[in-house]
């Protein structure tokens, strides 16, 4: 992400004998705690100003404070702007003509779509705010322990945050040095972890815990200086665990589509080719396509249903059912977003508050009818808005991902490869569900991955950092 370099602007500097960036870290650390507990009831937190047809959200409340403390740490460190600090701005300039543009075009909601890019500079703001000097300060450790320990055994952890609490948890303990307070606080986990809000996820967030946890088994191999044979053993033990809970507490109802993979494809093409059908005969008589004009496609009597499993609870089956046509849901809107994307050959993307209308989604009665769908991929909607200012954004935000986690590896720091399986969570399900464009979401993962960055460059040791 565009940052302002030691040489024109210091961190260290910006950090110096200022209130401002502690004050600022603390803010950021409530807002994205009150997000993982309440998440939208808190996010939609709201104030209406007279002079605004639309609401302010507590998050862009949060984002107004930020850039305000910003600018004044700025301002109170002396520094220029160099040539990264330019390219930010033309960022920021983007995002102010895509979204004014998209408003006086389409409404309010072209701010909605702004918010998928704009929440990206929370990435900004925890580099700058973070002090990694905090690490040293076990208070911090003992009270954030008790805080993550008492909202996991009490399950107050919304589902989508459960793993990325496990982790964090995992990193305080290996950094507190007390022996004994790590063995209580590791008891208490194994007995009351909420196992089965692990497990008992969506599709998405369960892909993504499989990833991360790939991923660590993999990082650690590399770091831990042990026996290949005591390594395998710990592999197989850590695979086996994870195995037999997720067999007893995956929902298999979601899960068991993705086993007849020939049979959802085959059922998807007798979707797509019966919508052409009907598309083809609503043309050829001129039908409007207005909501409660357009003929409907009934796929009861159409096509043939997926073929149903035997399961004794009636749950069970409508949970099958209902996850065979969120894959279809997804699959269509994917194929009519890039579709749309490539016939208009926008290379700044499609207008901010432009409602996306997927007419496959629209025959199959699958849609409200309001005209606003979204397409649950991030990075696809990134790419779908902003055209190629989405291909550097997805990009960049790879090539910093890898550098961290690199740099991790290759300084052995079990505590940032923790770190960097949060990270990897999160981008991962942001393949499948709406995670950049919503605050509670987008607002942890942006402000965590900052703060990633700033450990990932700090002067760390091989062990004890």
């Amino acid at each position: 992400m565009p940052a302002i370099t030691r040489k024109h602007l210091s961190v260290k500097n910006m950090q110096t004998d200022s209130f401002i960036c502690p004050a600022a870290m603390v803010l950021l650390a409530i807002f994205c705690f009150c997000y993982s507990i309440f998440g939208a009831n808190f996010a939609e937190t709201s104030i209406q100003f007279y002079f605004l047809n639309f609401p302010v959200f507590a998050g862009e409340i949060l984002f107004a404070l930020c850039v305000i403390l910003f600018l004044l740490e700025f301002k109170r460190s002396s520094k220029r702007i160099n040539k990264k600090g330019y390219l930010l701005l033309i960022y920021v300039g983007f995002i102010l003509i895509k979204s004014f543009h998209g408003y006086f075009n389409w409404g309010p909601l072209a701010f909605r779509n702004a918010a998928l890019f704009y929440y990206v500079l929370f990435a900004l703001f925890g580099y700058i705010f973070f002090d990694v000097n905090i690490l040293k300060k076990k208070y911090v450790f003992f009270t954030n322990i008790a805080i993550i320990t008492l909202c996991l055994i009490f399950r107050l952890v919304d589902a989508y945050f459960v793993f990325t609490y496990l982790m964090l948890f995992l990193v305080l303990v290996d950094a507190v040095g007390f022996k004994k307070l790590q063995f209580i606080a590791i008891s208490l986990m194994v007995l009351f972890f909420p196992y089965k809000s692990l497990f008992f996820v969506h599709r998405g967030v369960l892909f993504a815990e499989i990833a991360a946890v790939i991923f660590l088994l993999v990082a650690m191999c590399n770091i831990l200086k042990i026996k290949k044979s005591i390594k395998i053993v710990l592999v197989v033990f850590v695979l086996c665990a994870f195995s037999a809970m997720a067999f007893m507490f995956v929902d298999k109802g979601a899960i068991k589509p993705f086993l007849n993979p020939g049979i959802i494809l085959k059922q998807f093409y007798a979707y797509e080719s019966k919508i052409d059908q009907i598309s083809r005969e609503n043309e050829t008589e001129n039908a409007k396509e207005e909501e409660g004009k357009l003929r409907l496609y009934d796929p009861d009597n159409s096509v043939k249903r997926v073929p149903q499993l035997a399961y004794k609870s009636g749950n069970q089956e409508r949970r099958y059912m209902g996850s065979v046509n969120n894959i279809y849901w997804r699959m269509f809107l994917w194929k009519e977003m890039s579709a749309e994307l490539l016939n208009n050959r926008n290379i700044f993307g499609l207008d901010f508050g432009k409602p996306f209308r997927p007419k496959s989604v629209k025959i199959l009665r699958w849609s409200s009818g309001i005209g606003w769908l979204e397409p649950h991929n991030s990075y696809l909607h990134m790419l779908y808005r902003a055209g190629v200012f989405g291909v550097v954004l997805v990009l960049v935000l790879c090539f910093f991902f890898a550098r961290a986690t690199y740099s991790f590896i290759r300084k052995r720091c079990i505590k940032g490869v923790m770190l960097s399986s949060i990270l990897l969570y999160w981008l991962v399900v942001s393949n499948f569900e709406v995670i950049f464009e919503l605050p509670y979401f987008a607002i942890p993962f942006w402000s965590l991955f900052g703060m990633v960055l700033k450990y990932s460059n700090s002067k760390m040791q091989v062990k004890g950092e």
